[in-house]
């Protein structure tokens, strides 16, 4: 019998973290605006900063070192291409913690605001607020950037390949 009850409680656990897992992917992007789509454009610059002094300078600099490898893979990034069509896509990336922590890896949201621009306009191309949560503090801070990097992969290429 008393098996039974702590397979029960343990059924109950497991079912409780995979539904608060599953709805903290619910939506990444928050804001999105693709005025012009640019299909065929490769990103020839990508400029990354921190949004407020709370936001600790590792985490712009891994998104963009993981947003390169990404961009890189698909074969997305001008390396060394001066002219044509090139975009630049700027990101400003803040940490937000709740509950009045701190410490660089205890944020429990990031929030960045990406903006494409094609380098021969002075109008941007597109917009987007995406925001990525961090449920479990240090210990998967690092899934939480390259899921990060990955959600601004997909906005970059629904701007690029018109999806």
């Amino acid at each position: 019998m008393k098996r039974k009850w702590i397979g029960f409680f343990t059924g109950c656990l497991l079912s409780i973290f995979v539904n608060g897992c599953a709805s903290m992917n619910a939506g990444p992007i928050v804001e999105e605006d693709i005025s012009q789509a640019k299909k065929g454009y490769l990103v020839g610059s990508l400029d990354t900063k921190a949004g407020n002094f709370e936001t600790p300078p590792y985490i712009p600099t891994k998104i963009k070192r993981e947003l390169t490898e990404l961009l890189r893979s698909a074969d997305m990034l001008a390396e060394g291409a001066g002219k044509g069509n090139i975009l630049m896509v700027y990101i400003e990336t803040s940490a937000r913690y709740i509950g009045g922590a701190s410490g660089s890896e205890r944020y429990s949201e990031l929030q960045s605001r990406v903006i494409i621009r094609d380098i021969s306009s002075p109008c941007y191309v597109a917009t987007a607020l995406i925001v990525g949560y961090n449920g479990f503090g240090a210990v998967l801070s690092d899934f939480t950037e390259r899921n990060h990097a990955q959600d601004i992969m997909d906005f970059i290429k629904r701007v690029v390949r018109n999806d």
